[in-house]
């Protein structure tokens, strides 16, 4: 009976320790520094739901930026900027963005140089209406979004260098422009059919709100 107990708490003590233990194989695992873009230009707040994922993921796996310090998920890309923390703060209506674009092709000829890698993670955007708070399945003007000339030189000059590209499934969808998705498809050989499909549980548009309005 004794040894049974002594087991049992053996047990335990494993069971309760195993995070300390993961935790220590974690934070002496080696840093792995690399220099990442990430792009996504589809932030509504602070939360960074697009690539926050992305962001867990090389903290996980102990990849930081050169200066061996980890990758910030609010700070460390390319997009837009937005002030306010969740969309339910309508109060702070105030973004910045901070692109590409903001840079000339000689500029991003030398970011590519110094780059390791580039994630897209989403070029949708982001519209009026949900910024405001409307009719988000309604179409509105385009704050910031779709793939640029700007976007096509990085990736070009990435590619030349035979450098790391991840994108998104979408990225050339709707509002990159025809000439911008063409110069996407002869750059890395696919053909854009132009379908995309998704899949809706209910089509009650009085109970599944994410149904396009045009619908009901």
């Amino acid at each position: 009976m004794r040894k049974r107990k002594i087991w049992v708490w053996v047990f335990l003590i494993y069971i309760v320790l195993t995070p300390l233990w993961l935790w220590l194989a974690w934070l002496y695992k080696p840093l792995t520094p690399l220099n990442i873009a990430i792009i996504d230009k589809t932030v509504l707040t602070k939360k960074v739901r697009e690539h926050i994922s992305f962001d867990w993921l090389l903290t996980n796996m102990r990849i930081t930026k050169k200066d061996s310090s980890f990758y910030d998920p609010n700070i460390d890309y390319l997009g837009i900027f937005p002030e306010r923390t969740d969309e339910f703060n309508r109060n702070k209506n105030k973004y910045q963005i901070k692109g590409l674009e903001q840079y000339s092709y000689q500029q991003i000829d030398s970011i590519a140089e110094q780059l390791d890698m580039a994630y897209f993670a989403d070029t949708y955007g982001l519209y009026y209406n949900e910024w405001q708070d409307k009719n988000i399945l309604e179409h509105s003007n385009l704050i910031y979004g779709g793939m640029s000339p700007a976007d096509i030189h990085l990736l070009s000059a990435l590619k030349s260098k035979k450098k790391l590209i991840i994108t998104e499934f979408n990225d050339i969808a709707t509002p990159t422009t025809k000439n911008i998705r063409d110069q996407f498809a002869i750059l890395f050989g696919i053909e854009w059919t132009g379908w995309a499909g998704r899949y809706f549980d209910v089509l009650d548009t009085n109970i599944n709100k994410e149904l396009p309005y045009w619908l009901k």
